[in-house]
Order: structure tokens, then C-alpha cells, then sequence
């Protein structure tokens, strides 16, 4: 993962002071910069939580529905230490009728049954999908489920279907 610049208030308002206004002879903190700190320090909280916002977006925006790189990705935001979030992606094929306006070719009947014109049944219908792809978001428990639909649902590709499943 990219490094990302973390910007401290107390940390620029010591390099813009220097060590001559910052610190006195004794080697303690001068006044001037005491009474500033109290004036900058209250605005590092919501600095902080604007560049966690932004570097989300950021990963957001530039991830792509990859399996390796959403998995990077998500597990980056959501289980840093552990890594335990995985992605796992399978292909049903369904059997199908090779023609439609004929006899079908699959017919769907209970075993032993005689079979009947009713029954005689193509496995398609019209506008079904010949193939389906399931992508399946493996997660730990204590990952904030909404949080993590909210930033997929950023990032995945239109018509792909996926599942979360928490392990």
C-alpha cells in the first residue's frame, strides 16, 4: 500500500517557530509557543479525520474489481493487522435446451413418473443469464458490515453479483 503524508499541527507550528521562540534557556517550552499549541491543537482531531476520510476515497477510487487488489484493498480499511478478509469467485454453467421452439431436449420430471406433454420443461427461460459468477467476501465478525457493502458497492463493476459471508 501507498505511504501517505501525515501532517502534524504541533510538529509545523515548531519548525515555523524554530527552536528560538519554541524553547526558552531553561530548555522548557516557551510561553509564545505554549499559548499557540493551545490554538492549533484543537484543530489536529478534525485535520485527522478529514485524511482518514480522503485516504479512503482515494484507495476507493483507484481500486478496481480485482480479487487480489480488493483484497488488498479491503483488507488495508477493514482488518490491517490480521488479514484475514479473502475473496473466493465461482462458475455455475447450467444445463441448458439447445433449441427453443422444439420438443425440449431436458426433460424435468420426478424419477419414476411417466412423463407428460406438461412436463416436458427446457431448463432457460428468455433473458436469464447462460452463466453466472458469484464472488463471494469471505470477513471476519468484527468488521462494520454497512461500512464494508458501502465502500463495495463503490467499487464493483455493474451486474457482478457478490455475497458477503462472515466467518
Amino acid at each position: 500500500m501507498a505511504k501517505f503524508k501525515i501532517i502534524s499541527y504541533g510538529r509545523m507550528l515548531y519548525e515555523t517557530l524554530r527552536n528560538y521562540y519554541s524553547v526558552n534557556t531553561a530548555g522548557q517550552l516557551s510561553i509564545l509557543y505554549r499559548y499557540l499549541i493551545a490554538i492549533v491543537a484543537v484543530m489536529q482531531a478534525p485535520f485527522d479525520a478529514f485524511d482518514t476520510a480522503r485516504i479512503k476515497s482515494r484507495l476507493i477510487a483507484q481500486c478496481k474489481w480485482q480479487i487480489g487488489q480488493l483484497t488488498n484493498v479491503l483488507n488495508f480499511l477493514y482488518d490491517s493487522i490480521l488479514l484475514r478478509i479473502y475473496i473466493t469467485q465461482s462458475v455455475s454453467d447450467p444445463v441448458s435446451a439447445t433449441t427453443f421452439a422444439y420438443p425440449a431436449i431436458l426433460q424435468a420430471f420426478v424419477f419414476n413418473e411417466i412423463s407428460t406433454a406438461s412436463l416436458n420443461t427446457q431448463a432457460r427461460t428468455f433473458l436469464d443469464q447462460a452463466t453466472k459468477s458469484d464472488v463471494i467476501i469471505h470477513v471476519p465478525d468484527m468488521v462494520n458490515i454497512p461500512d464494508l457493502t458501502a465502500t463495495l458497492e463503490q467499487i464493483k463493476l455493474q451486474g457482478i453479483a457478490y455475497s458477503i459471508e462472515i466467518i
